[in-house]
């Protein structure tokens, strides 16, 4: 007996012995990598792309397979049946209805434009102008859209907004914005479907064009839930449900049933980790067999053996079609880590204050209802948004307050947002009002009047006078 259990503590010592080699090996080869996860959502550290890892097996349920470059598809016009209607969104900043310069007898054509010249600004070359116009589309929708351009300091800034809705009763919205500075141009298009069950879709794009080079941004978001693609993808609205549709390079279509924030919350209950997420719809797989998958991406942090620190890299697949976990990365080592089930939210308190929290994995679901987004909150000085710990004001910000000379007075919020400036009077002595700790004040700064510079009651003495004595002769 004796025996036995000396052979099973050196079992257990050996075991640990190889455990610990193999974590330090992890860690050394994901500190030479990017930092443990791209931006296209794959694993890396301790999770192999083969389903295996060098001295054991990992829990994979099936190989990884290897993804597919994406080829980009042409936003080409489909037809709609009668049940069925799809508008594609990715990369459209024009929507349909935009080139008519002439109109028949059924189309009707609104405009309005209204130009405003800057008159408080120092430079006389800015100037803003206003449109709305209202047209009908080739699908019978009438669409309002509101146009301004604004050119300043070299910069041409335009934002563009259509509002219309569509033959299936949805709501859309479609925000567009470009700017170009020293030869760059930057645009967002953002699209935001919402069905008459109150369901909202967003799809954005953003595009950087400069010397020739195009770098294209997308991105889908379900209720306060946002995943990232490469993929071309269009929202389809059918028998009052609406859902997406992703382009595949084989040219294919592929229907995602499963929403973005449903597949997030099955990431969350697998993983049970959210430090350097990635949440990405991308695709997997060759010829026939490529497809759509959600790919969610974690770092958990942890002990092993509940001694030394450590961080698992994490990827699990869950199929856009069921919403079930198709395969799970984790080194084979990870159940001899101790973790911690926390999550970093930033938690928005109300329209212009939020703050970083740390909360409970099982919490992370509450909160991104509420409306919070997973990890720090990001300040950004002038997006109109105060992060707590980080920002004190906004600029345009302003809080009254009181001089060292009891004056009254206003502090402006400084370009940084992190403090208030100081306190700049709008009242002082000679302005004719008695204020702050003024004696007096009679309109100005002149002293042996009564009133002297600093408003403070002066006593006049007396002229002395010297009485004239008569000589007598």
């Amino acid at each position: 007996m004796k025996k036995l259990s000396v052979l099973f503590v050196i079992l257990i010592m050996v075991i640990s012995l190889f455990a610990l080699t193999s974590v330090l090996a992890d860690q050394d080869e994901s500190s030479s990598s990017d930092g443990g996860g791209d931006s296209s959502g794959s694993s890396s550290g301790g999770s192999s792309s083969s389903g295996k890892s060098s001295g054991g097996s990992s829990d994979s349920s099936k190989s990884s397979s290897s993804d597919s470059k994406s080829k980009s598809s042409s936003n080409s016009k489909e037809s709609s049946s009668d049940d069925t209607s799809s508008s594609n969104i990715i990369g459209q900043a024009i929507s349909k209805g935009d080139d008519k310069t002439e109109t028949n007898d059924n189309d009707k054509f609104e405009s309005k434009t209204e130009i405003k010249g800057d008159d408080q600004s120092e430079s006389k070359d800015d100037d803003k102008e206003k449109t709305t116009t209202t047209i009908i589309d080739d699908d019978g929708n009438k669409v309002e859209i509101k146009t301004e351009t604004k050119v300043e300091d070299g910069k041409t800034k335009i934002e563009e907004k259509r509002t219309f809705i569509d033959e299936n009763g949805n709501k859309v919205e479609v925000k567009t914005k470009s700017e170009t500075k020293d030869g760059e141009t930057k645009t967002v298009v953002e699209r935001e479907v919402i069905n008459q069950n109150g369901v909202k879709i967003t799809i954005k794009t953003k595009t950087k064009l400069k010397d020739g080079k195009e770098e294209v941004k997308l991105s889908i978001k379900v209720k306060g839930v946002e995943v990232t693609t490469k993929l071309s993808v269009k929202e389809k609205t059918q028998n009052g449900e609406t859902s997406l549709v992703a382009k595949l390079s084989t040219g294919a279509d592929q229907n995602i049933l499963v929403l973005p924030d449903e597949a997030l919350l099955k990431a969350f209950e697998e993983l049970q980790a959210t430090n350097q997420f990635t949440f990405e719809l991308k695709e997997v797989g060759e010829g026939e067999k490529t497809k759509a998958v959600f790919s969610a991406t974690a770092t958990q942090s942890g002990k092993l053996f509940g001694i030394f620190n450590t961080n698992v890299n994490l990827e699990t697949l869950i199929d856009t079609t069921t919403g079930e976990i198709i395969e799970t990365q984790r080194p084979w080592w990870a159940f001899l880590v101790v973790g911690e089930y926390k999550s970093t939210v930033c938690h928005v308190k109300d329209s212009i204050h939020v703050v970083s929290q740390s909360v409970l994995i099982t919490d992370v679901k509450s909160h991104l209802s509420h409306g919070d987004n997973i990890g720090e909150c990001s300040a950004s000085c002038g997006d109109g948004v105060i992060v707590g710990g980080i920002e004190s004001c906004e600029i345009g910000d302003s809080k009254t307050c009181t001089t060292a000379d009891g004056y009254a007075g206003s502090e402006g919020c400084t370009s940084t947002c992190d403090a208030f400036d100081s306190c700049a009077s709008i009242e002082s002595c000679g302005d004719n009002v008695v204020n702050g700790f003024e004696k007096c004040d009679d309109g100005n700064l002149l002293a042996n009047d009564g009133c002297s510079a600093s408003c403070q009651v002066e006593i006049i003495s007396p002229p002395i006078t010297t009485p004239v004595v008569n000589a007598t002769v």
